[in-house]
């Protein structure tokens, strides 16, 4: 059997596989690294012999035993490496979630205490003033614990039925990863639900511990901490700025509580979540038919955020400074997330898709029409063709002006992607009828 030049193991039907089958028993057509080509000078028809006495045109020679070895032992190391890098991610997440613990619900950490006059407006607002908010659903009063559940709950939930609706529409295969052996196989959809909702609970737990460790540095005290504190009102003529002390309230944890105000941790977390889904929804669901419903529900979410932390201002939590520096905190931890980090949620290309990508453009952009048929088809050569890569080729010295002009007129770099790019598809072109006539002789 021959095969012509420029031949991938995607060209080979499924006559020839059994052929190579039969021929040789160690053919696996499973396997990318099963046989190797190997080019010859003669064109075919010539008379001349291939590699090992094999006719003219690409031959294929058998791998040994070693390399089969060797490639065993290179996705054994791969798998490897994947299950202690996640054994060791998991190890850092129990640590950001036990540091966070200790942050919020004890006092092991120590607290920068400010002092405080019973005569500052802006720590002066009381339960009188939260009654403007009345008129809300729940006097737009949502518990803390609230905001922490909603904000950890819904983007996994959204991202599960994302990746369950992307697994089942697919029109590509999904791509296994083997971890020890290839018994040991993880689909697709475990491995992006693995990869996203660990990014994202990493992501909102060390958001926590940025603004919690924020907090008991600069110990800012809320609107409502004379409220909170429950000062007694006899010691306030008697010193100009009171502490601890002077507070009725015996409950460290309410003190602590509102000694933490900047910045704000439900407008950091909401925004994360908000943005985080936003991202999401836009990089994962590339459907033409969802172009409302993206964004649509990109701005749902926004919009809540946004409602979460104006809640607080208005219930006297918070300042206004306190939740643009909570909301700022939340965007640029979403961000550097899903975009240098998960990649806007898309999966790296193979060579195969980079080369049918290739395909099209070249299609679209410089073959007739009458040529464009053949670059759909599974059986074209194009995947052996070179493609230039874009670079500037520098102006030589002899080429620029006198030297007296040199200095101030030089000539532009020139592009030669454009023209190498050219020059490969017209051998491409030229050499097509030679390549289908050689593969006639199968």
């Amino acid at each position: 059997m021959r095969f012509p030049m420029h031949l991938s193991m995607s060209t080979i039907t499924d006559d020839q596989h059994h052929h190579l089958h039969h021929h040789h028993p160690r053919y696996d057509p499973h396997d990318s690294m099963a046989y190797e080509y190997a080019p010859e000078s003669h064109p075919p028809g010539g008379g001349g012999r291939g590699v090992g006495g094999r006719p003219m045109g690409y031959a294929l020679s058998d791998i040994s035993s070693s390399d089969y070895t060797s490639s065993w032992r290179r996705n054994s190391r791969q798998g490897i490496l994947l299950l202690v890098t996640f054994i060791i991610e998991l190890l850092l997440l129990v640590f950001v979630v036990i540091v966070e613990y200790f942050l919020r619900w004890t006092d092991v950490f120590p607290l920068r205490r400010q002092n405080f006059t019973c005569t500052d407006t802006s720590i002066s607002c009381t339960s009188r003033d939260k009654q403007l908010m009345a008129d809300f659903a729940f006097n737009a009063d949502v518990p803390d614990e609230a905001i922490y559940a909603l904000s950890f709950c819904v983007p996994p939930l959204v991202v599960l039925i994302g990746e369950i609706g992307l697994c089942t529409f697919a029109e590509g295969e999904q791509k296994d990863i083997r971890l020890m052996n290839k018994h040991c196989a993880v689909p697709q959809i475990v491995r992006r639900l693995l990869r996203f909702l660990g990014v994202f609970v990493f992501g909102g737990f060390a958001l926590m511990v940025f603004v919690d460790v924020t907090k008991i540095m600069t110990g800012r005290l809320r609107p409502d901490f004379l409220e909170a504190c429950q000062v007694n009102e006899t010691m306030c003529p008697l010193f100009p700025t009171l502490g601890d002390s002077a507070c009725l309230n015996s409950d460290k944890m309410d003190i602590r509580h509102a000694r933490t105000s900047f910045p704000s941790l439900n407008a950091a977390l909401s925004s994360y979540a908000a943005l985080f889904i936003s991202v999401y929804i836009h990089g994962a669901m590339r459907s033409h038919s969802v172009r409302v419903l993206r964004p649509f529900l990109a701005l749902v979410f926004i919009l809540l955020a946004l409602l979460g932390g104006l809640a607080e201002y208005s219930r006297c939590v918070s300042h206004l400074s306190d939740i643009a520096v909570g909301f700022a905190a939340g965007i640029a931890m979403s961000i550097y997330l899903t975009v240098y980090v998960l990649n806007q949620f898309q999966e790296h290309l193979s060579q195969s898709e980079m080369v049918h990508m290739m395909r099209a453009f070249i299609a679209d952009t410089y073959l007739p029409y009458e040529d464009k048929s053949h670059l759909t088809r599974p059986s074209d050569h194009l995947s052996s063709m070179h493609i230039p890569r874009a670079h500037m080729t520098p102006v030589p010295p002899s080429r620029m002006s006198d030297a007296g002009e040199g200095k101030h007129q030089r000539r532009r770099p020139h592009n030669t992607f454009q023209r190498d790019l050219s020059q490969s598809v017209d051998y491409h072109r030229r050499h097509q009828s030679y390549l289908h006539a050689g593969s006639s002789h199968m």
